[in-house]
């Protein structure tokens, strides 16, 4: 047989522990989108167009923390996966008008090229997390 053993000063990750602790990082960043947080570097949207888009995303969010949440089975996996694309769909609804609107604001923004960057950024990530 095969058989690895892990260094002496590793520690297990607690997965539950993890998912719980980003799951409130997302929710305190979503509420600093939504309403602004200065302190923070989190201001609030710069139009009721984006605002609108914003609690977009974070109704779709709610729906998916909600099934995270509860009990972990199969079925809430299924369940979480088939509304993922509502969540992305919204991400990218809210990307683009941020984008044009930043485009409208200051036409010199590169703001198409960091869409971009930020795209292939998150496929990277994909690929290395599927790995």
């Amino acid at each position: 047989g095969f058989c690895t053993q892990m260094p002496p000063d590793s520690k297990p990750i607690n997965s539950t522990q993890v998912l719980e602790q980003t799951m409130q990082t997302i929710d305190h960043r979503m509420r600093n989108f939504k309403y602004g947080k200065t302190e923070a570097h989190f201001y609030p949207p710069m139009s009721q167009t984006i605002a609108n888009k914003l609690f977009e995303v974070s109704d779709r969010w709610d729906e998916l923390e909600h099934i995270a949440g509860g009990p972990r089975t199969l079925e809430s996996l299924e369940t979480m996966m088939s509304q993922n694309d509502g969540l992305t769909s919204a991400v990218a609804a809210l990307e683009g008008v941020v984008v044009d609107e930043a485009w409208t604001a200051a036409p010199e923004l590169q703001g198409s090229r960091i869409v971009v960057a930020n795209k292939q950024l998150a496929l990277l990530q994909a690929m290395c997390r599927d790995a």
